[in-house]
């Protein structure tokens, strides 16, 4: 269980173990920042983290694998083969490799729900603009069409998004891998958390809703640290990767998908980060 210091008294345990990855204790945890459908980054960082992952350690992608350029259904199917191949390793388990929900997924949801939304084609507008656009794209969609049926009506606009979540379904383990997403990971002992790119410090962990994923100004004024916390990781925020003057944070950020590549680092049962690539 997820140590009680994160969590509020009256948390329901069935509640945050669907919410929350618990991650049990292992050599060493990689975690993976922010891909933003860079596909061809993504591949390269695996076929290198294939001879750097060893025998019972973890992966963790921290979210923002979809938006905002390249392809990113096809970084959804390169995070399914990558896990199928370290899932094949002797020993390994399917909780070795877990994946956050970070702010394009989040958005991603709200798109899948945008009949529901008082002002469709604001909110679709500043989707577009977030990044969802390639999303959409990748899956074979015209963002037009989102449009135009955002303009027309509420049945329009469900008839649109249910076409979305058509192309979804129709790219095998899509779906399954959205719905496993967690909102973030915390070792057994509580040492390390990992996050998409925020937090309340404020509040504990079952207590937070988007601020995981809209939460990056309150971490880049942490003080002190989060509760027993000894080490925070986010995977989306900064240009490189570094560790805070209190080094309690540290940001894995490779700019992808905005002229960068995705990046990656390892940190040891401490929460030490001692190798990124």
């Amino acid at each position: 269980m997820i140590p009680a210091s994160l969590l509020s008294p009256s948390s329901d345990a069935a509640a945050v173990r669907a919410r929350f990855a618990l991650i049990q204790p292992g050599r060493r945890i990689w975690a993976i920042g922010a891909v933003h459908g860079d596909l061809a980054g993504l591949v390269q960082l695996h076929d290198r983290l294939a001879d750097a992952i060893g025998p019972g350690e973890r992966l963790v992608y921290l979210g923002n694998l979809l938006g905002v350029s390249g392809n990113p259904a096809g970084v959804l199917d390169e995070v399914l083969d990558f896990r199928c191949r370290l899932l094949a390793r002797t020993g390994a388990f399917a909780c070795d490799v877990v994946l956050l929900r970070g702010q394009q997924e989040e958005m991603w949801s709200k798109l899948m729900q945008l009949q529901f939304a008082p002002k469709p084609q604001e909110v679709l507008r500043w989707l577009m603009d977030s990044g969802v656009g390639a999303t959409l794209m990748s899956y074979g969609l015209d963002p037009v069409h989102g449009e135009r049926a955002a303009r027309e009506s509420v049945t329009a606009c469900a008839r649109w998004t249910s076409q979305v979540r058509g192309a979804m379904a129709d790219r095998a383990g899509h779906r399954e891998l959205f719905s496993a997403l967690k909102r973030a990971a915390v070792t057994r002992d509580g040492i390390i958390l990992l996050v998409a790119a925020g937090l309340n410090l404020a509040k504990t962990l079952d207590a937070m809703t988007d601020e995981f994923w809209w939460g990056g100004p309150v971490l880049d004024r942490l003080v002190g640290g989060y509760g027993d916390v000894q080490r925070i990781v986010r995977g989306h925020q900064g240009p490189t990767a570094h560790a805070e003057p209190d080094g309690v944070l540290v940001t894995l950020d490779g700019g992808a998908g905005r002229g960068g590549r995705p990046m990656a680092g390892c940190f040891d049962h401490t929460g030490q980060l001692v190798a990124t690539l």
